[in-house]
């Protein structure tokens, strides 16, 4: 399902995946695919560089409505997955 930011845009062609060690919790890979998707590459690199946890990327805060809530929200989805 696509947030609100890719709602006002109309791109709803994107796609963000989480590879994370299960057992500590920790972001391994994040995959990016979308032209449009720059506001996550940041985010992206700071989790897989500073080894963020899912956690970490739940609690932290995102503008709304913007792309860069996609981060937040597939970050949730695999926490719960976990």
């Amino acid at each position: 399902a696509a947030n609100s930011g890719a709602k006002i845009t109309l791109d709803n062609e994107g796609q963000v995946e989480f590879i994370a060690e299960k057992e500590i919790d920790h972001v391994l890979c994040v995959r990016v695919i979308d032209i449009n998707m720059g506001e996550v590459i940041g985010q992206a690199k700071l989790a897989v560089e500073y080894g963020a946890s899912l956690e970490d990327i739940v609690r932290t805060s995102y503008p709304h409505p913007t792309l860069s809530e996609t981060f937040k929200d597939v970050a949730l989805a695999a926490y719960f997955q976990a």
